[in-house]
């Protein structure tokens, strides 16, 4: 919905005009990333008191035109404030949203103003319920989604030792921004590095250490996970899930043991295959 060059045969107000002379139509737009939204606030600067007055009196209002054309989404809001704030979903926000505000009649009605153009003074305009008032700046928005360098599952798992030589089962750790970390002991650390780069075992590795710590991970998203929302691992498994058609809010998600199985797209039979391979190999040996 683009209005900016179009002709209308009473005064608008617009920064492209200067039918209401030096007074203007400024929209602000604030745009933040939640866990499975965008949030936006918008703050509207309107100098005329005639067309405030309309608003105020619900003979106009303020309408927000929210488009995102690369999934053929459009939304409107209507309000009556000068401040408002919306939600978008984070599965309607790809490429790029453009965002515009309008000023729209309700009803039928006079349009005068002291603040009209010289070419319009003394003048009142018949305007009819739809008529567009005022137009203006646009605002596009490109979502940038901070878990894309984080595209496979080992990109936000860490796996290090315990500090200070300490002797202790495994451990997972959920305070970092960025991983997830596997914590082992001096032995078993050692252990680990002595194959973690030896392609058939990766299957292994992960049977033995990345699911266990991911049916920990998720039992927590799925108890608490408002604690963890603002970490980038969160969201990467969030991200997964719902492209794995689960819901986006992880207290509905049943069966943790079965989304963990399809995130490591089922390296339980694949580590199986690797033991058997090597068992084959030592017997042919």
């Amino acid at each position: 919905m683009n209005l900016n060059n179009t002709y209308f045969p009473y005064p608008v107000i617009s920064p492209f005009t200067d039918a209401y002379n030096q007074k203007k139509f400024d929209v602000s737009y604030k745009s933040e990333p939640g866990i499975k939204e965008w949030k936006f606030d918008v703050d509207i600067l309107l100098e005329d008191d005639n067309l405030l007055n309309l608003i105020h009196s619900k003979r106009g209002h303020f309408f927000i035109v929210i488009e995102c054309p690369s999934l053929g989404l459009r939304k409107n809001i209507t309000s009556h404030d000068t401040k408002i704030h919306f939600e978008l979903s984070s599965m309607d926000v790809s490429k790029k949203v453009d965002i515009k505000t309008y000023i729209i009649a309700n009803k039928n009605l006079n349009l005068a103003s002291a603040n009209f153009h010289t070419d319009y003074q003394g003048g009142a305009f018949q305007i009819e319920k739809g008529d567009v008032l005022g137009i203006a700046d646009g605002f596009s928005f490109i979502p940038e989604d901070d878990t894309e360098s984080f595209k496979n599952l080992g990109s936000i798992i860490h796996v290090r030792k315990f500090p200070n030589s300490e002797e202790k089962p495994m451990e997972v750790g959920l305070d970092g921004t960025h991983y997830i970390i596997i914590s082992l002991s001096e032995n078993d650390y050692k252990l680990y590095t002595g194959v973690d780069n030896y392609k058939p075992f990766v299957p292994i590795l992960i049977s033995m250490l990345v699911v266990p710590a991911l049916l920990y991970t998720l039992n927590i998203m799925m108890r608490s996970g408002e604690d963890h929302e603002d970490k980038i691992w969160y969201r990467v498994i969030l991200k997964r899930c719902c492209n794995l058609g689960y819901e986006e809010d992880p207290q509905d998600w049943k069966n943790p043991l079965e989304i963990i199985q399809k995130i490591v797209e089922d390296r339980l039979s694949k580590g199986l295959l690797a033991l058997r391979n090597i068992r084959e190999e030592e017997e042919e040996n």
